[in-house]
């Protein structure tokens, strides 16, 4: 019995190895599918974190400021904390069901951050010719009504994911690929009117169709006198893949009409037939004359390739003169002008310039140069471009420049004293386009003149203060101390108006060092006066002439004054002392009358 039970185990085992094993390499191979599904999935530069991995905090990022203020918008209605700028993280996101803003925020080229909007159910972005671009919306996986018509969006493969869309509008866009229709197992759509514009190549007369049915199928065109169906060499064939041009001649746009035949989507819903014709444009052919429209100036053929040189050097580049160049190159089409464009065997749609663009840009002016390009077409659809360059006498801003930078050599004292409205005068001539020789040799004057007035000027005070010092020291070599006082005084005021830092320090220094012998010289002549009498020489103490001389000496001038005033008061003193003894003998004798003769 161990034995069968044996028998039995060994296989059982290995089927269960071989099933784990078969089931194991499944979920690697669905993994590895699903890694490279991930590849291929929404990628962005601004937002570059998984939507499935998000964090509710992640602050969303927009490339478009209108998309989110139209987000907001619809936040707003239930957060009204919100204004029209405020920050959407995913958070606030995830609460957002339905966006369907009002018709005036209606005016964003992309959806860009709608990604994060993961529970979405509703979406109308209808009526926006601005919108093109909705490959972030293929995140929306819970979108089941969307309004997407009569916008510019020509590419619809993000819809594709929208597994459980019921109601689609999709009609009036450039769209020429309907496939992704076939991926949605529930959609309802109201019709599949395109209305797409193709470019074809310069004398392409065979294109590829580009319109796909639902099932991948080339959908033919309604042919017209100017396209048929055709396949690859221009052979008819109603589902060939190709349009051709028949007609010989055709320059421009023109349109054919594409008809949806089969009413029925691939989920079995039904939609209008008549709500379901595309028409197409095709822009820019040009399969006929190679003819092209001649561009005149006085009677002169020019050609792509001619270049009029208009040298007016000696023409100052005013307003008026501008003004009258752009009169001069109105565009006509009489030859009576001088300046027109013919074509032989057709007409001329278009002729025009752009000079009023060329004459008013500063630049040109600022140079003096200009380029003036003109273009005459054809009902050919042919052109002509010739170009006239005109060059007018520059104005050198050199002396304006020189001036500034005169300035920006002068030291900050200098700088800050000039009138901010000269050096703005002359910065404003740099790049002023308009302007003449003389309005910038003035401005440049100006400015060299104050900066040489300012100069001037504190070279003055500077040799002022100088003079004033070197004048201290003679008189005090000269021992001439009368007025020393004074002129300390003026040399410190004069010293006060150098604005030059180093320079006023300079004679700071060199006045303390004379203030200080100053001091010591009156130092020295009040020691010697205060010598005792004994002391000093015996003719000084007899003879009243030479003390006077040595107190009217230059050593001691500085004590004139304090001997004059001891002077005037020991001559009062002395009148005093005369008054009282002349009149207090008198006022005695007085007294002694009276008492001899009282009043009865």
């Amino acid at each position: 019995m161990r034995v069968k039970n044996h028998r039995i185990l060994t296989p059982a085992v290995a089927v269960a190895v071989l099933v784990f094993g078969v089931g194991y390499y499944g979920v690697q191979l669905a993994n590895k599918q699903n890694i490279f599904s991930k590849a291929l999935a929404y990628t962005s530069a601004v937002n570059p974190v998984d939507p499935s991995t998000v964090p509710d905090s992640y602050e969303i990022k927009f490339t478009d400021n209108n998309f989110k203020r139209a987000l907001n918008s619809v936040l707003m209605k239930t957060d009204t904390s919100r204004n029209l700028d405020s920050p959407i993280t995913v958070g606030a996101a995830k609460k957002m069901t339905s966006f369907w803003p009002d018709a005036a925020y209606r005016n964003f080229e992309n959806l860009e951050g709608i990604q994060y909007f993961t529970n979405l159910e509703v979406i109308h972005v209808s009526g926006m010719s601005s919108l093109k671009d909705i490959s972030a919306a293929e995140t929306l996986t819970k979108i089941k009504t969307a309004y997407l018509s009569s916008s510019n969006i020509s590419d619809m493969s993000a819809v594709k994911n929208w597994k459980q869309v019921g109601l689609l509008w999709i009609h009036d866009n450039p769209i020429t690929d309907f496939s992704f229709l076939k991926e949605l197992p529930h959609a309802s759509v109201w019709g599949v009117r395109s209305n797409a514009k193709i470019k074809v190549q310069k004398s392409q007369k065979v294109f590829k169709n580009p319109f796909i049915n639902f099932d991948g199928t080339t959908m033919p065109i309604e042919e017209n006198e100017n396209f048929i169906n055709t396949d690859a060499d221009g052979n008819p064939k109603q589902d060939g893949g190709y349009i051709k041009i028949i007609k010989p001649v055709l320059k421009g746009n023109y349109n054919f009409e594409v008809h949806e035949k089969n009413n029925t989507l691939p989920s079995g819903n039904k939609f209008n037939l008549n709500f379901s014709k595309s028409t197409i444009t095709v822009e820019g052919i040009d399969v006929n004359s190679t003819e092209k429209p001649v561009i005149k100036f006085e009677d002169t053929p020019l050609t792509e390739t001619t270049t009029l040189i208009f040298d007016k050097t000696s023409t100052k580049l005013t307003k008026s003169v501008l003004d009258n160049l752009k009169e001069s190159l109105r565009t006509e089409l009489s030859k009576t002008s001088g300046y027109y464009a013919t074509s032989d065997t057709s007409r001329v749609v278009l002729f025009g310039n752009d000079a009023d663009e060329v004459l008013n840009n500063q630049e040109n002016q600022l140079k003096g140069d200009f380029i003036i390009t003109s273009t005459a077409i054809n009902e050919y659809g042919n052109s002509t471009t010739v170009k006239f360059h005109l060059i007018f006498g520059t104005i050198s801003r050199d002396p304006v420049k020189d001036a500034l930078k005169n300035l920006d050599n002068q030291p900050d004292y200098i700088k800050n004293d000039v009138l901010e409205s000269l050096i703005d005068d002359a910065k404003q001539l740099i790049n002023k386009p308009l302007t003449t020789e003389e309005e910038i040799k003035t401005a440049a004057d100006n400015l060299n003149n104050k900066i040489k007035e300012l100069l001037n000027k504190e070279a003055e005070n500077q040799k002022k203060a100088e003079d004033s010092l070197e004048e201290i020291e003679k008189n005090l070599n000269d021992k001439k101390l009368e007025n020393i006082d004074s002129e300390i005084t003026n040399a410190e005021n004069l010293i006060s108006k150098v604005k030059d830092e180093h320079k006023r320090k300079e004679l700071t220094e060199k006045l303390q060092k004379i203030k200080e012998l100053i001091n010591a010289k009156k130092a020295e002549i009040e020691a010697s006066n205060s010598k005792p009498a004994e002391n000093k020489p015996a003719e000084e103490k007899h003879d009243p002439k030479t003390k006077d001389q040595r107190i009217n000496s230059p050593e001691t001038g500085f004590l004139r004054e304090d001997k004059k005033k001891q002077d005037e008061q020991n001559n009062i003193l002395v009148l005093t002392v005369l008054i009282s003894a002349t009149v207090t003998p008198a006022i005695a004798l007085i007294l002694k009358r009276n008492k001899k003769n009282p009043k009865k």
